[in-house]
């Protein structure tokens, strides 16, 4: 369990004020974990500022992301900077960011976000679109994905037992007899597909607290760099 309380509610967002405050100005930039945070931070970015565009770079791994928070610190001097990472087996997220010293200072306009317990957690929360896109119920699905200590087997698992009718996404995404790997060579784009052209981000803040209060901070962060550049 996350020890972080649960926070599910709403997210209320005035997107017409935001998208015509970031209109023609620097773009945001997003560093990601892996390709799958990338397309759901890109996703999160599109949902709170349509018009805004983002850099992005996949950091390969939590340790690149832990090194590079100085970085990311000074870019978001000048620059919305969303960071995603996984929370995996640590205790919770705000004794990640502590650690990591990946809290905002004033004059930064940094979001710095953690998946619990990975970002696959918030590709189950929208139940209705992942069941729908891979052939099985979405009442198969967790109602609390945040909670699952694995996300990601427990997407491999409804895969391997509860699809239907997706024998050649199934056949990508899980792993080949033998392998040492846990995923398939397809999973990364599999998923990546299905994040751009199914997953809801309204409907995915109802079942993830870790989802939901990413989306309010990278709200909050790109209205407050766009109100102040936009009064300069």
């Amino acid at each position: 369990m996350p020890c972080c309380p649960p926070c599910i509610r709403s997210v209320w967002i005035s997107y017409r004020w935001i998208s015509e405050s970031v209109s023609g100005l620097l773009p945001a930039y997003l560093f990601a974990e892996d390709a799958v945070c990338e397309r759901l931070g890109l996703a999160i970015v599109r949902h709170v500022a349509p018009t805004l565009p983002v850099t992005s770079r996949i950091s390969q791994g939590f340790g690149r992301i832990r090194t590079d928070v100085p970085k990311y610190r000074q870019l978001a001097r000048r620059a919305p900077v969303v960071v995603i990472t996984d929370l995996d087996d640590r205790d919770c997220p705000m004794s990640l960011m502590k650690e990591w010293d990946a809290f905002p200072r004033p004059g930064e306009w940094l979001s710095f976000r953690v998946a619990v317990r990975e970002c696959e957690s918030w590709v189950l929360a929208d139940a209705t679109g992942v069941g729908k896109h891979f052939g099985f119920s979405s009442s198969a699905v967790s109602a609390t994905p945040d909670e699952l200590p694995n996300p990601k087997q427990a997407l491999l698992s409804l895969l391997r037992r509860k699809s239907r009718g997706r024998a050649d996404i199934v056949a990508d995404m899980l792993p080949a007899s033998g392998s040492r790997s846990p995923v398939g060579l397809g999973y990364n784009l599999r998923l990546r597909r299905f994040v751009d052209d199914n997953w809801s981000v309204e409907r995915a803040i109802q079942r993830s607290p870790s989802l939901s209060r990413a989306v309010r901070a990278v709200t909050e962060t790109v209205r407050q760099w766009g109100g102040t550049d936009s009064e300069r």
